[in-house]
């Protein structure tokens, strides 16, 4: 991770829980954006894990942003 957030920003929470979807132990799905030199910084409005423990082996991430 402190790799990627040389060039990415994370919008999504890292200490929401995504995975194993049944009961969830650690967070390893991520939403990020590139950074840019001319680009403002996003505003993260709405981010959460969904509580679907059956769809798939990781729960949904949503992150709502405005540019």
């Amino acid at each position: 991770m402190k790799r990627l957030e040389k060039d990415f920003t994370v919008l999504n929470d890292t200490e929401q829980k995504t995975f194993p979807a049944p009961s969830p132990k650690e967070c390893i799905d991520y939403i990020v954006l590139l950074k840019g030199e001319k680009r403002k910084a996003p505003k993260v409005q709405e981010r959460e894990v969904i509580n679907e423990p059956v769809a798939s082996d990781h729960r949904p991430v949503k992150v709502v942003v405005s540019l």
